[in-house]
């Protein structure tokens, strides 16, 4: 079976709630979760925006951090989510040139952050970028400043998700520089060519994962289609983040 992966953020209004919701569906790949609804500074911006005043988050930044951390300090490897810097620029209509240094001073705080509370297992830091398409490539010099940030983070895996339905075209450097995709394809199905690129890709480094974001609904996390039988990298989510889902279903989610 196909191991399901978490977006980032979740509907519910408790902190304990949203934690025991990764224990039991996510142990493979904690997540810090994302919790607007409890806490409206948390959404994607909003974060960012908290992270860069202090080069970290807090609490007013990430209402779960501190239960996060008791709960899966001792975890192999764990996730968080950040929003790019291009979708960052694009919402303050800046330049990406503009936000980069100080998004760049935030990752590399999150990552001292983590690391200084005692985490010791793999950072997968899950960049954000929903309007990364077929129509808007991503700035070259965000690519090279993650490459420079990974290269000395020990232990550091970057990946990149778009829910944008049509799907951007990867430059040689993106693909050797994120270790882990995620991509909607709800609307658009994957296509041949599609499934040899990412095969080649996989097979190359068995560390890699890609994200299939064709499930419309969480209740059909762990469901298996088609393609994905028996690839083991190739993980399964929902297109986006759970977000605007109905807790309840969650709640009710089979592990």
């Amino acid at each position: 079976m196909n191991l399901p992966f978490f977006v980032g953020s979740l509907p519910f209004q408790s902190v304990s709630e949203a934690i025991d919701f990764v224990k039991k569906h996510s142990s493979h790949l904690p997540f810090l979760p994302q919790l607007p609804e409890l806490n409206p500074q948390e959404d994607m911006i909003g974060q960012v925006l908290r992270g860069f005043e202090l080069g970290h988050w807090d609490e007013k930044a990430s209402t779960a951090m501190e239960l996060f951390q008791n709960e899966f300090v001792e975890s192999r490897r764990f996730k968080i989510q950040v929003a790019g810097p291009a979708t960052v620029s694009r919402t303050l209509s800046l330049s990406v040139e503009e936000v980069l240094p100080q998004w760049m001073r935030l990752v590399q705080g999150l990552g001292q952050q983590f690391r200084q509370a005692g985490f010791l297992g793999e950072m997968w830091i899950q960049v954000d970028e929903p309007f990364w398409s077929e129509d808007r490539a991503l700035p070259e010099k965000m690519i090279e400043a993650v490459a420079a940030i990974q290269k000395k983070a020990a232990k550091t895996h970057f990946g990149i998700h778009s829910c944008a339905s049509r799907r951007p075209q990867l430059s040689p450097h993106t693909l050797t520089t994120f270790r882990f995709f995620s991509f909607d394809y709800t609307k658009t199905p994957l296509s041949d060519s599609e499934k040899a690129h990412w095969e080649s890709w996989l097979q190359e480094d068995a560390s890699r994962v890609l994200v299939w974001g064709g499930l419309a609904e969480p209740e059909s996390v762990a469901e298996e289609a088609g393609w994905l039988s028996g690839q083991k990298q190739v993980w399964t989510s929902t297109a986006c983040g759970l977000y605007g889902k109905d807790p309840e279903k969650l709640r009710n989610l089979k592990t």
